[in-house]
């Protein structure tokens, strides 16, 4: 048996935290605003996450939860739309299995911080591009994940696309790149 609904009558988390304690599996499909997503499940923890605009599917658990916390974060974000859900077992192969409670405070965090820099950073669709200070010879510091960030930058890979070459998440970048942003290093 199916089940669906809209976000404002009961949110995503909500929805998640019941599927994953009664050990459900199937996939759960968000759309909403500019947002279509879908998070996989088996037993009870998530196994997979699409969202439009991520590059290729994770290698290995550690890349799951990066993906999952971007799909999350995304997923949080949504303020009108809906979701249904389509129990059954998932195709193929998972990379690992994650619960729910090791991304969802993290996708809420991420989703949080980009609250407040969403006009800089739109989507994980954006392109940054390093911009050349015409003259400027001043002196920039950058930590190392900072640094990862700008050796991504080409002008052509998205958000989403910089974090996987830095090794980050989509959604734990927007706000390092939004810093990049406003020190006048990187734009949109």
């Amino acid at each position: 048996m199916g089940l669906q609904g809209t976000i404002d009558t009961l949110p995503v988390s909500d929805v998640l935290r019941a599927l994953c304690g009664a050990g459900q599996h199937g996939v759960l499909e968000v759309r909403g605003d500019a947002t279509r997503a879908a998070l996989s499940l088996e037993g009870g923890d998530l196994v997979g996450g699409d969202l439009d605009g991520l590059v290729a599917a994770p290698a290995d658990r550690g890349g799951l939860v990066l993906r999952l916390v971007d799909v999350l974060c995304a997923v949080v974000r949504v303020e009108q739309g809906g979701y249904s859900f389509r129990p059954g077992r998932v195709e193929g192969a998972p990379v690992g299995r994650v619960p729910l409670d090791e991304v969802l405070d993290r996708a809420r965090a991420a989703a949080e911080a980009w609250g407040p820099v969403a006009a800089t950073i739109p989507s994980f669709d954006a392109v940054p591009v390093l911009v050349d200070p015409d003259g400027d010879d001043e002196s920039l510091t950058l930590n190392r994940s900072a640094l990862r960030l700008v050796a991504s930058i080409d002008g052509r890979r998205t958000v989403a696309e910089v974090a996987a070459c830095s090794a980050r998440g989509a959604a734990e970048s927007v706000v390092p790149l939004a810093g990049l942003v406003a020190r006048g290093v990187v734009a949109l």
